[in-house]
């Protein structure tokens, strides 16, 4: 590899590494269509290298989040431990995908989350979530609304698409 390849992917892992831990999503949405356009990786390798980097990713930020007091221990470990069974799924899902389904799947659903994201539209709360609140290391609360069985339900529908999930969501802050 020379040296303007191995200065290329440090930078890219330091921007994905930041953007990453900024929103809360471990950087995969970026590095998987780059190994997978970029370095022509095949599916199943690039979703396990992405895997790598945001698992580590993710436990660097979640160290950073815990050290900020931004983490709600109680729901971050039920959405970890409903995630396993979607991520088991995924893993053997990718596998068994064609390249080009697998880009058409995977833009399709980057797609949809950016139309979420600009629209603005949000999910109202249920009239079962209870109020939850984080109080961060300099004492400013965040408070917000949940319900611990839609939380579980997404978590493991969101775990056979991306199997980060569970770190992403350990490693999420609370806004108020």
């Amino acid at each position: 590899m020379a040296f303007a390849d191995g200065a290329i992917l440090v930078a890219l892992g330091l921007v994905i590494g930041a953007f990453g831990t900024l929103i809360g999503a471990g950087g995969g949405f970026i590095l998987v269509p780059i190994l997978v356009l970029g370095y022509h990786f095949p599916p199943a390798q690039a979703v396990g290298t992405s895997l790598s980097l945001v698992f580590l990713n993710a436990a660097s930020g979640s160290v950073a989040y815990l050290r900020q007091r931004r983490v709600d221990l109680s729901l971050g470990w039920k959405f970890a431990a409903s995630t396993i069974p979607g991520a088991i799924i995924g893993a053997l899902l990718t596998r068994s995908l064609s390249s080009s389904l697998f880009n058409l799947l995977f833009g399709i659903v980057l797609l949809a989350i950016a139309v979420l994201l600009f629209s603005g539209i949000t999910a109202a709360p249920s009239s079962r979530a209870g109020v939850r609140q984080v109080v961060d290391a300099s004492r400013e609360a965040h408070t917000y609304r949940s319900t611990s069985g839609r939380a579980w339900s997404s978590a493991c529908s969101s775990g056979s698409c991306r199997a980060s999930s569970a770190s992403a969501a350990a490693s999420s802050t609370c806004r108020s």
